[in-house]
């Protein structure tokens, strides 16, 4: 129940209100589901995205990096679903200016699970993709050339994106 009207709240724009009721639910899920099933999971993930709309990047950082840990363990979590939870959790922690390093990690892992991607459309999104935030995070960490052989390697990629994704693609490498 509490999840349910989180979710109405969220629909409502009451992230505020949303978050309350997540955070309330999550020891009841954990408890009566489990610490690691996919509805701690799934909810976890929600509260993230919450707090990061909210702007409570350090508590987004820790929902989604658990959230991660549960994808995981858990094998009936998808493909696009970690690529998509490590791009987010890379703008974050990016956002947060606490660890490069750490932004940069999530990339690389983000890099190596879009090689496994075999629609080639897709996996040239996911590649262009990170290494434009991976351009980002070099150059918060004042590595300027490796920040701009990342946006080089994103810019080769950009003409096996599908076509209404290239212009976003070129804009996120060129914002570097």
């Amino acid at each position: 129940q509490l999840v349910t009207l989180g979710e109405i709240q969220v629909a409502r724009g009451r992230l505020a209100e949303a978050d309350a009721l997540f955070a309330r639910a999550l020891p009841l899920v954990d408890r009566f589901a489990g610490p690691g099933s996919t509805q701690a999971a799934w909810l976890l993930l929600r509260l993230g995205l919450v707090r990061l709309h909210l702007g409570r990047l350090g508590e987004a950082v820790a929902a989604l990096e658990r959230t991660l840990a549960l994808h995981d363990a858990l094998p009936q979590v998808g493909l696009n679903d970690r690529l998509n939870l490590l791009g987010l959790l890379m703008e974050a922690v990016t956002k947060l200016h606490i660890d490069g390093t750490r932004a940069i990690k999530y990339g690389q892992r983000r890099l190596h699970l879009a090689a496994q991607v075999t629609d080639p459309g897709e996996r040239a999104w996911y590649r262009a993709q990170t290494l434009a935030n991976l351009g980002k995070c070099h150059t918060a960490n004042g590595d300027w050339a490796t920040a701009a052989e990342h946006v080089e390697q994103g810019l080769g990629e950009v003409e096996r994106v599908p076509p209404p994704r290239q212009l976003l693609v070129r804009f996120l490498l060129l914002e570097q």
